[in-house]
């Protein structure tokens, strides 16, 4: 028996891979955050991992029906034999979403099924491209596995992630100068100076207690170059 999502969901991904699928997981788009979106030539196939089905998997899977050509949900396979549960399955079927059935077969290795086939109508081009295809970036394919929400990458995070490189390698250097040579998802660097140290401002004045966001980078006043970044275990 599966105990956390991400282990139901790592066969999938596993799976998927195997059959030539660019798998892309804890996808944050227009609808929401989608546990697998598959990729494979022109076909899109967005699959949520869930421990047990609930009205909320229900409403979590229709929501991408215009987003991707196939939609479905994964399992556990012994919620095959539960009381409802083919009821459930036809229902889903119904709305156009598929049925996965992942079986951990008392741990060997798991077996991945498609109970029942995607039959979406509902698909949409243009939505797709918009609201979920032009989200994907290489770094969520193995950024955060499947089943880990909250855990999910972000530009922010990317930025975040290139600003705490950049400070370790050149630690005392201004937040200009730092923006000025990374990588950011701001539109313009003057936009990320003022943000980037907001957030160090903001954190200090108000959310003292919590994880700053830049954990891992201070600012440091240094007399004429004024405000600074330092590695704080520099």
């Amino acid at each position: 028996m599966f105990r956390r999502e991400t282990e139901l969901a790592a066969p999938v991904v596993q799976w998927l891979r195997k059959r030539g699928w660019t798998v892309y997981q804890e996808v944050s788009a227009g609808f929401g955050l989608a546990d697998i979106v598959a990729v494979k030539s022109e076909k899109v196939w967005v699959i949520e991992c869930k421990l047990a089905v609930t009205f909320h998997l229900v409403g979590q899977a229709r929501r991408w029906l215009p987003c991707a050509q196939e939609v479905s949900v994964a399992v556990p396979y012994e919620m095959l034999y539960r009381r409802g549960m083919r009821a459930a399955f036809e229902c889903l079927g119904a709305l156009g979403v598929g049925v996965v059935l992942v079986d951990n077969c008392s741990g060997g290795r798991p077996r991945v099924d498609v109970e029942k086939e995607s039959k979406n109508t509902k698909y949409d081009p243009e939505i797709s491209q918009r609201h979920l295809l032009s989200c994907l970036h290489e770094r969520q394919q193995n950024y955060a596995p499947a089943g880990s929400a909250g855990q999910h990458w972000t530009p922010f995070k990317e930025t975040v992630e290139n600003l705490k490189a950049h400070v370790a390698a050149h630690p005392g250097c201004t937040m200009r100068e730092a923006v000025s040579q990374i990588q950011h998802h701001y539109r313009k660097p003057e936009y990320a100076v003022r943000f980037l140290t907001g957030l160090f401002e903001d954190w200090i004045g108000k959310h003292r207690g919590r994880p700053c966001p830049l954990a891992g980078i201070q600012l440091v006043s240094k007399g004429r170059k004024g405000l600074v970044l330092e590695p704080v275990d520099a």
